[in-house]
């Protein structure tokens, strides 16, 4: 049964990633689009809505697709197979549905889901009108799908004469929509493996896959746009820009790509104001605190909708009110925005925010914890169980 096209934005983003929702969120944006006299008109008066070496988007296929369909006795009884092969039938239109969400002014359009959203969850830009892929189906359909999967990881540091294998062998996997934490005593591994998690350290065996990219193999300049689009990053030591301002620094991943100013500009306003920085963003970082900046940091890592974002130690600079401020943001983001946290940390407390925590030992992993329904309290009193059965609780 297809959901109510009545809820808001934030009803669908809370809830799983599942085919239901996916046939809903092309329900609304095809809605949408018909509903939009005006933006079809201007559209139909251009043969091609983009032309450029990779992509050409044919417009008046579009149109021919949408003018004959009952949109509520069409879509809406689709089974499964059907709306698959629908979806394929129309490839090059819905790229140019998700082209016409993408590049309109967010006040033009006022269904929009929240941070465009929609727009990726039909087509993403990478997919160049080719429709989706074999391989990129279960990101789309499957309802456990898994965005990033490690298979026997290691990484070795040193020569044959000396080496030292940090991680032996590890398999890991983090769903869409996960905040999964990172725990282990010094020396166990757990920061060498959120950086080969994150691509910032090469594996010396092994693969891993992001949301049906695998990366491990992939040259630097190939892993660097890999990076730009697809990953978010948070450290503890903020990593901001002094000579910039909150605004400016939270932009920079935006800098570097094709949106329009306006519409990064819009990006930076709901972010900002999600993250309580909006009334800072004039200021550099040298006028705020620790809690302002990483906050800042956050804003800077979810600004561009990564695939996947990386927390190093984010309170590990901070007192605790400004820690339990950041921490509630974060999972706020991860419920609203279902993003997708890997985050390392020695602190329970910090921990007990996640939906699941991964304990490492001697480059392996030893337990994990599962939140389930259990309360905040309950789930921080079995980590620091686990905890006391690991070892260790330094970074």
């Amino acid at each position: 049964m297809v959901m109510s096209m009545h809820l808001g934005a934030d009803d669908f983003i809370q809830k799983p990633f599942h085919f239901d929702v996916l046939i809903a969120k092309i329900q609304a944006t095809l809605r949408r689009i018909v509903s939009r006299e005006d933006l079809i008109r201007s559209l139909w008066d251009h043969e091609h809505f983009v032309s450029d070496n990779t992509l050409t988007v044919n417009v008046n296929r579009l149109r021919k697709k949408l003018e004959p369909l009952d949109l509520d006795g069409y879509i809406e009884t689709k089974e499964k197979d059907e709306m698959l092969a629908w979806i394929h039938e129309v490839k090059t239109p819905l790229t140019a549905l998700q082209l016409m969400i993408e590049r309109m002014p967010a006040d033009k359009l006022q269904g929009q889901m929240t941070r465009e959203q929609d727009g990726h969850i039909i087509l993403t830009i990478q997919d160049y009108g080719r429709g989706i892929e074999a391989h990129d189906l279960p990101r789309i359909f499957d309802k456990g799908f898994t965005s990033t999967q490690a298979k026997k990881i290691h990484k070795v540091y040193g020569n044959k004469l000396n080496k030292q294998e940090v991680l032996k062998g590890i398999d890991l996997g983090v769903s869409k929509g996960e905040f999964v934490g990172i725990m282990g005593p010094s020396g166990s591994g757990k920061t060498t493996l959120l950086n080969v998690l994150s691509s910032i350290d090469r594996v010396s065996q092994g693969t891993i896959d992001i949301e049906g990219q695998e990366f491990t193999g992939m040259k630097e300049k190939q892993l660097a746009e890999f990076r730009k689009h697809h990953l978010g990053f948070i450290f503890q030591d903020y990593n901001l820009l002094d000579t910039l301002t909150v605004k400016e620094n939270v932009l920079l991943p935006l800098s570097i790509t094709s949106i329009p100013k306006h519409e990064a500009h819009l990006k930076f306003e709901q972010i900002a104001r999600e993250l309580g920085i909006y009334e800072l963003k004039d200021k550099y970082p040298s006028e705020i605190s620790g809690g302002q900046k990483q906050r800042t940091s956050a804003a800077r890592a979810f600004v561009h909708d990564p695939s996947i974002i990386f927390a190093d130690e984010p309170t590990g600079a901070l007192d605790s009110k400004s820690a339990s401020d950041l921490l509630g943001k974060l999972s706020d983001m991860n419920t609203k925005h279902q993003a997708t946290i890997i985050m390392v940390t020695h602190d329970p407390f910090a921990a007990s925010y996640c939906s699941r925590v991964i304990f490492i030992r001697d480059g392996q992993i030893y337990t994990q914890l599962n939140k389930g329904d259990e309360s905040r309290q309950s789930f921080f009193n079995d980590i620091i169980k686990t905890q006391g059965v690991l070892g260790g609780v330094q970074p």
